[in-house]
């Protein structure tokens, strides 16, 4: 199962090639996540742990033109690790992929050491798992 956020582009997204810039991409995922973690919330999943973004890997397959319509970023689960989990993107727009990404978070306590990803999280995670 996947979670699909919409986000809309901005004028201001666009670099001076006429596509949006690769930079953008991060912040539609990091839309992405935040409304997937805000669901997660409102579906009674304690804030336990802090959580902290650790990488990003993002496969860039074709330039995307500015468009009025939000794009989709679907949003899915590949792994849960002891201390993290690791998010699936992409970024479409239409019928088209325009991007891949993946994007490692860690769970972490106050004092920002790894922590175990909380039972309760883990097991909103493992719905969304592929």
């Amino acid at each position: 199962m996947s979670f699909v956020a919409r986000v809309a582009l901005r004028w201001s997204d666009m670099d001076a090639l006429g596509h949006i810039n690769n930079s953008e991409y991060l912040r539609y995922l990091e839309q992405a996540r935040i409304e997937f973690l805000s669901e997660a919330a409102a579906a009674g999943v304690p804030r336990e742990a802090g959580l902290l973004v650790a990488r990003h890997e993002v496969d860039y397959r074709k330039p995307m033109p500015y468009q009025r319509e939000p794009v989709e970023v679907p949003t899915w689960i590949d792994r849960i690790g002891t201390t993290s989990f690791t998010f699936g993107h992409e970024v479409i727009g239409g019928e088209v992929v325009y991007a891949r990404a993946r994007t490692v978070i860690v769970c972490i306590d106050d004092e920002g050491r790894p922590t175990p990803v909380p039972t309760t999280m883990r097991k909103y995670l493992e719905q969304f798992a592929r």
